[in-house]
């Protein structure tokens, strides 16, 4: 049985003659409430609804912006205005022990509106709260980097190459690839905070088990210098197609001594075991993606219980006592999105395509009048698949005409099945002569 606050649900029994008191009322209350918050776990799911943003005004001084949210149990919480809060007012702030916190969003209830109680029982007060207001309150955590290596039922493999005050460098892929789909793999640079830095970055990710779509084995995932604001991110995608049908499962990783990252002049560190784990299977992107959407069980909604954070707040000591140097939303914030199976399904299905298909000799088509032109109509004729690369044969200097020179394994990618190998000799640096050759 799930562990959802509310569960089973149950409402009162009206009958004739039944005596109705205080717990026959909030029966009622908490049969409507729970029914409400069941529907917004397993429909919305947590986050944020809209606003909600955090911004500081000095070192002990922030402005959350007005907005509303759900948290994991289902409550809607709504900041009805924005406030003007102090470091210090917030609940937790005197007892983190990091350089970073998280601020939360929590609901929260509060009594209101005192009014007599009229036939009240032995030793009840004789004045009582009238209203049940509901509110929010904010709260700091201590900032836990989370585990790279996320639970299985994640729909993506996601790593930090680089990490700082000032950016981030992730890079993610889905975590199961479909055999014969390409799949995109993307890396992100994002700004962190308000400093004026320009950023550098260079590296390669080798792929054992996939190539490009020019047929190679490492992909350049560096950029030149950028600037950005606070709160962008720069984006470049990869598609990757898998090369090999025997394997299970492989990993994508960095390539040693390419990495490189600058912010201004200073050098960044960087992760050198990044890598991503990558799983082979048969099913297609659609049924991979249906699955991922509602593979989600009532006890996984149960175990998203507490607040809705909102912000990293980056700390640093002052005069005995602890002061906020910058603020950042990035990789923190969780926004729902409407409608949310169907979006979130064609939104993990963007992360597939079809493999591409390269055109050889262009055949002409049959005229309609000659035999067979029908059986050709209506169906699509696969293209082929060309492979273009260089191997060197060693030849000795003292052959001779007939002799035969055979060559290493040729690790072409193309999949099981007859391929078929056009031999020439390379005369010049882009000129190649195919076939037979003579010469002095």
């Amino acid at each position: 049985m799930s562990s959802l606050p509310g569960l089973p649900f149950e409402k009162n029994r009206y009958y004739g003659g039944k005596m109705l008191t205080s717990a026959d009322f909030c029966a009622e209350q908490s049969y409507v409430d729970g029914k409400q918050m069941f529907l917004n776990v397993v429909t919305w799911g947590s986050g944020i609804l809209c606003g909600l943003a955090v911004k500081r005004l000095d070192d002990s001084s922030f402005l959350v912006d007005s907005g509303a949210a759900i948290d994991g149990a289902g409550h809607l919480v709504v900041v009805e205005k924005a406030c003007v809060k102090t470091f210090s007012s917030f609940r937790g702030s005197d007892g983190l022990k990091g350089k970073s916190a998280i601020l939360y969003l929590a609901y929260a209830q509060e009594e209101v509106q005192e009014v007599r109680a009229v036939n009240r029982y032995d030793g009840q007060d004789e004045y009582q709260k009238n209203r049940i207001q509901e509110t929010y309150e904010f709260y700091l955590e201590d900032w836990k980097e989370m585990d790279e290596e996320k639970e299985d039922r994640s729909f993506f493999a996601e790593t930090s190459v680089v990490r700082n005050k000032d950016y981030v460098v992730s890079m993610r892929v889905p975590r199961y690839a479909s055999r014969g789909k390409a799949v995109r793999l993307s890396v992100r640079i994002q700004k962190l905070s308000d400093a004026e830095l320009p950023f550098e970055f260079y590296g390669f990710l080798q792929l054992p088990a996939f190539m490009t779509e020019n047929g190679e084995k490492e992909i350049d995932i560096g950029c030149q210098e950028i600037c950005l604001e606070k709160g962008d991110f720069y984006c470049r995608d990869y598609w990757i197609l898998p090369d090999h049908e025997d394997i299970g499962e492989t990993e994508i990783f960095l390539k040693p001594d390419t990495v490189r990252a600058l912010a201004g002049t200073e050098t960044c560190s960087f992760r050198k075991n990044a890598r991503l784990h990558v799983t082979f299977t048969k099913d297609s992107p659609r049924v991979l993606a249906k699955r991922m959407a509602g593979r989600a069980s009532l006890d996984d909604a149960a175990g998203k219980q507490g607040g809705i954070p909102l912000a990293v707040l980056e700390l640093e000591e002052k005069e005995d006592c602890l002061s906020v140097s910058c603020i950042h939303e990035a990789d923190v914030r969780s926004y729902i999105s409407v409608p949310c199976r169907e979006e979130e399904q064609e939104g993990y299905l963007s992360w597939y395509k079809d493999p591409p298909r390269f055109r050889t000799d262009s055949k002409p088509e049959p005229d309609s009048g000659e035999e067979g032109a029908d059986s050709d109509r209506g169906s699509v004729q696969p293209e082929s698949m060309i492979r273009g690369g260089m191997l060197e044969i060693p030849l000795d200097i003292k052959m001779k005409k007939g002799q035969v020179c055979y060559s290493e394994e040729i690790v072409h990618g193309l999949g099981p099945g007859n391929v078929y190998v056009d031999v020439g000799i390379l005369c010049g640096e882009n000129t190649v002569v195919y076939g037979d050759v003579y010469g002095g």
